[in-house]
């Protein structure tokens, strides 16, 4: 499955590990990973 992820600001500034973690257990599962860079 191909999963567009969205990481807001305050989780890239306060709690990157967060979203490495997110990425990492996805990848782990088998999904490919999109990361939105903007949401316009």
């Amino acid at each position: 499955m191909k999963i567009t992820l969205f990481v807001p600001c305050f989780v890239d500034a306060l709690y990157p590990q967060v979203a490495i973690a997110v990425v990492r257990v996805l990848e782990k599962l088998g999904h490919t990973l999109e990361v939105a860079e903007d949401l316009k």
